[in-house]
């Protein structure tokens, strides 16, 4: 194995490509090279991704706990494997009002110190983009959500926003959830 053994996503991506070679010898070398790779779900209505690097897990609806004084985008906490996992609604914090459709999946998000789980409406699966699918403009999206998206790919006739979940979780407004 030529993979980082300190870096378990690398193991796990040679592992993968050793499990099927056919899959790996049918890709070409340079788009493979080029491909990006995320996580796609939907923020009712609109479909983003987010790099896959920044996801850590995806929950189903875990069991909340309120927390009195929050702002109301603070759905509440659970715990994960130990953790305290403050749980947002990325809808209801971003735009400043509750998402229309109660969100059934919590992206696990970590950047360094922060460990935050955002609640979005479905999460549509990892997706791999080549360079070719990348588009030159932004979906129409709303203006609350454009000062987080770096860019675009096309999927199968839908567009998905590119969305940083880091620069969310860096936002002094994110820190600061009391009432």
């Amino acid at each position: 194995m030529s993979a980082d053994p300190r870096d378990p996503m690398a193991v796990l991506r040679e592992l993968e490509g050793l499990a099927s070679p056919s899959a790996a010898a049918s890709a070409a070398p340079a788009e493979a090279a080029e491909a990006w790779r995320g996580l796609a779900f939907t923020v009712h209505p609109w479909p983003l991704v987010a790099p896959a690097r920044q996801v850590q897990e995806v929950l189903d609806g875990p069991r909340l706990s309120r927390v009195p004084g929050a702002r109301p985008w603070l759905r509440g906490v659970t715990q994960v494997r130990g953790r305290i996992l403050a749980v947002t609604d990325l809808q209801g914090f971003l735009s400043g009002t509750a998402a229309a459709a109660v969100a059934e999946r919590v992206l696990v998000v970590e950047d360094g110190e922060l460990f935050a789980g955002l609640a979005v409406s479905t999460v549509l699966g990892f997706r791999s983009f080549g360079s070719a699918q990348a588009l030159a403009t932004l979906p129409d999206t709303p203006a609350w959500l454009r000062p987080y998206l770096s860019g675009a790919f096309t999927d199968g006739g839908s567009q998905l926003a590119v969305i940083d979940l880091h620069t969310v979780l860096r936002r002094p407004e994110f820190l600061h959830a009391a009432a």
